[in-house]
């Protein structure tokens, strides 16, 4: 596996939404059923460890939960060197 070129492109991914956000384009939230679908198994196990919080959420019980992208992004990237740095 090629951390350095994965972790680059998050980091380029992060300039992006960035730019994206401070533009207006985006809000930068995903919900967690589209995560769930990106993230796959990786994002539920981040979430039921609570090392990824939801920004916000809907009314009731059934409400929207809302995740920051830079977040999650942030947070592979993170592991993404603490895992190249362990291989080392």
């Amino acid at each position: 596996m090629n951390y350095t070129r994965d972790i680059l492109q998050d980091v380029a991914r992060l300039g992006a939404l960035s730019a994206l956000e401070s533009l207006g384009i985006s809000a930068g939230e995903i919900s967690q059923r589209k995560a769930r679908k990106v993230y796959g198994k990786w994002f539920k196990e981040m979430e039921e460890a609570h090392k990824i919080l939801p920004v916000r959420g809907g009314s009731g019980r059934t409400g929207t939960i809302w995740y920051s992208v830079s977040d999650i992004i942030a947070l592979r990237t993170s592991q993404k060197i603490n895992a190249q740095v362990l291989i080392r």
